[in-house]
């Protein structure tokens, strides 16, 4: 028995071997000059066996350029070579171009297997019109809609880990039919298949990039093109799975066939699902190889397997939304083994029929803990499958019947009543309303994070209407929610609310009004900024200083304008906040004010807003001030638009001029400026009378 297993591996062997004779094997690269490529002049060498471009600070690559194997346009095929980039330039980047059309210039559009010398986009398909198509770690499939459905492959760990920085990285590039598939040494990293009738291509030509950016260096060798015969390739790998190969054998050829396989390959897999170490690589490969062959295997099996294998099973199922599974799945929702039960719920919810729905809400009323979950989102997927297919009043109903329900999971209640009030619209009103009302704070948490997603002046002035005689805990829900919706219909509502009550809530209005914005609030904020609760004051100063708009500008200055407002302090700091200039002439008035807080705030915001050519103002100030407080101010002041002038010069002859004109009390502030922007020199000029 020994003996015949051992002839049947070598024939096994013997099989692969001569589909490996049969594709046709070439070498496009000799390892010595560029006989095969074209590439810009004076881009490409060969250096050390290897195909070599490098730029550098004198010699920089503003524009990619590729090096063009000049061989054909390749279809179906092998791609396999080394590579390796500078490992200590971290934008270094590069790529392999497969199926591509050449470009003037030597620049190439289509298909790219992508590589950067971190590894972090190594491993990606890149497409010139699409961008990153496809990512390390994922099965892509792009339809003949154009719409891109994403699978992660498995074992991420390796697949990360599967690039060596700094060192030669090996690229396996197989293109085949509409797929392209890499591995990075010897890793499956990346699938992708590509059913876009505007944007696919079968064939075209294969190129080296040389990217732009900083300098880099990066180098191919070892570059053989292997034909493929895809019929000789999947014979091959199905005489593995029916041999005695090992265990890593039969799952490397399921993972292949994944990508090749037809109806042909369906009985080998099906007779691997009964094994506990090879089920889930024969259902990842039957999950792909469309027809109705994989579904009848899988269904087959629902009734040999147990256990794990089975719940496996059920799932493939599932992502296969198999209608024809759904009786079998329903019988098995009254298993006594809970995995069996998720799967089958979750399997029914992803088919997504009126059956299935049927059968889920048969049995909810007497599901309990996982079960139970697994049963509210397998109607929450068919709910969603309803919609999508314009199905309305049937998901509605579904939605309706879970939000309603009693002692379901919280995350599931929640889902059904977001999902009854938007499939509804404006029609959803009412339901909000309702939720918001709620004494379940979780519900009431649902409604608001619904009316975000509805949006529109109908949401928020039902919300504003929810305000009145609400604890404040409900109204600081209501009004956070007002401001991220920013509708100005709202903000009568909100004057009131920040006018008396609650300080908490007060505030919570004003700074939702603000969120809003608009010229309305200019007047309020005023006078909330002269509110007795210094925290109202200081919300109202902020939202005044971040509103948008000339007009708001204008409104401050006129206000800082106002003689003997209490307000003149704050609007001073605001207008530097705000950088109006127009209010430097009204600073100039209001530095010589009789009220200090006022007098300190005008110089400290006119010294913020000034530049060199309102240095004198400044300087004519401090020249004749006696008060230490102004001194002090006036100092900080002049220092500021010094420091920021950047002309030393100017300064220095305009200090001296005041220094020397200056009362007895500025003069020592006046030196200190001196000696800090003239340095040493000064002290001789002052000591001199210079």
């Amino acid at each position: 028995m020994k003996r015949m297993k051992t002839i049947y591996h070598v024939f096994t062997l013997m099989i692969l071997l001569s589909s490996v004779v049969a594709a046709q094997e070439q070498h496009l690269f000799n390892g010595k000059d560029l006989t095969g490529w074209d590439g810009k002049p004076g881009w490409w060498t060969v250096e050390d066996g290897a195909l070599t471009s490098e730029s550098t600070a004198e010699k920089k690559c503003h524009k990619a350029n590729y090096l063009i194997w000049t061989g054909g346009e390749p279809a179906d095929f092998e791609l396999s070579l080394d590579f390796k980039l500078s490992p200590n330039v971290n934008k270094s980047n590069s790529g392999v171009q497969v199926r591509s059309e050449r470009r003037p210039d030597w620049d190439t559009f289509g298909y790219q297997a992508d590589m950067t010398a971190t590894g972090h986009l190594t491993g990606f398909v890149y497409h010139h019109s699409r961008g990153l198509i496809a990512a390390r770690g994922e099965r892509v499939t792009i339809t003949s809609a154009g719409e891109r459905e994403v699978q992660k492959l498995s074992a991420l760990e390796s697949v990360h880990a599967a690039f060596k920085v700094g060192e030669w990285n090996h690229y396996r590039i197989v293109c085949d039919g509409p797929d392209i598939t890499l591995y990075l040494n010897g890793v499956l990293v990346c699938a992708f298949s590509d059913h876009d009738p505007k944007q696919a291509r079968s064939k075209g030509i294969i190129a080296l990039q040389m990217h732009p950016g900083p300098p880099m260096r990066v180098q191919f060798m070892n570059i053989v093109l292997k034909t493929l015969n895809v019929t000789t390739r999947e014979a091959s790998l199905i005489a593995v799975l029916e041999s005695d190969a090992t265990e890593a054998e039969k799952r490397d050829a399921c993972q292949e066939l994944a990508l090749v396989g037809t109806s042909s390959a369906v009985p080998a897999l099906a007779a691997l699902l009964s094994d506990e170490r090879l089920s889930h690589a024969a259902r990842s490969a039957l999950q792909q190889i469309p027809g109705a062959e994989s579904d009848a295997a899988l269904r087959s099996a629902l009734q040999k397997l147990t256990g794990e294998p089975l719940a496996g099973v059920i799932q493939t199922i599932g992502e296969r939304r198999d209608p024809q599974a759904v009786d079998a799945l329903l019988a098995l929702l009254d298993s006594a083994d809970a995995r069996l039960t998720q799967a089958s719920a979750a399997a029914l919810g992803k088919i997504g029929t009126a059956a299935a729905a049927q059968g889920l809400q048969r049995v909810l009323p007497s599901a309990q803990g996982v079960v139970q979950l697994a049963v509210c989102e397998g109607l929450l997927d068919c709910a969603a499958a309803f919609e999508r297919d314009g199905k309305h009043v049937a998901a509605a109903s579904i939605y309706d019947a879970l939000q309603v329900q009693p002692d379901i999971p919280k995350g599931s209640r929640a889902a059904a009543l977001r999902a009854a009030i938007l499939i509804r619209g404006e029609g959803g009103l009412p339901l909000l309303a309702e939720s918001i009302r709620s004494d379940d704070l979780e519900v009431v948490r649902t409604g608001l994070r619904t009316a975000l997603e509805l949006q529109g002046a109908e949401v928020a002035q039902l919300l504003a209407g929810e305000l009145q005689n609400k604890s404040a805990e409900r109204q600081l829900l209501l009004l956070g929610l007002l401001g991220q919706l920013g509708e100005p219909c709202v903000l009568a509502t909100l004057f009131e609310c920040a006018n008396a009550g609650d300080p908490s809530v007060r505030l919570a209005a004003i700074h939702a009004a603000c969120q809003i914005g608009g010229t309305a609030l200019v007047a309020p904020l005023m006078e909330w900024m002269q509110d007795s609760d210094s925290r109202i004051a200081q919300a109202a100063a902020t939202g005044l200083a971040g509103l948008d708009g000339a007009a708001v500008d204008a409104a401050v200055v006129q206000g800082l304008g106002r003689k003997d407002s209490p307000l003149q302090a704050s609007l001073a700091a605001i207008a530097a906040q705000r950088r109006i200039a127009a209010a430097l002439p009204v600073l100039a008035d209001l530095m010589q004010d009789a009220r200090e807080p006022v007098r300190l705030a005008a110089i400290k915001s006119y010294g913020e807003l000034a530049d060199i050519e309102q240095l004198p103002v400044l300087l004519a100030a401090i020249q004749t001030s006696t008060q230490s407080g102004d001194i002090t101010v006036l100092g900080k002041a002049i220092a500021v638009v010094c420091i920021t002038a950047n002309d030393p010069n100017t300064c220095l002859q305009q200090l001296f001029t005041a220094y020397e004109a200056a009362v007895p009390e500025a003069k020592p502030i006046l030196v200190k400026l001196l000696k800090r922007i003239g340095g040493g020199d000064v002290m001789q000029r002052l000591t001199s009378g210079g």
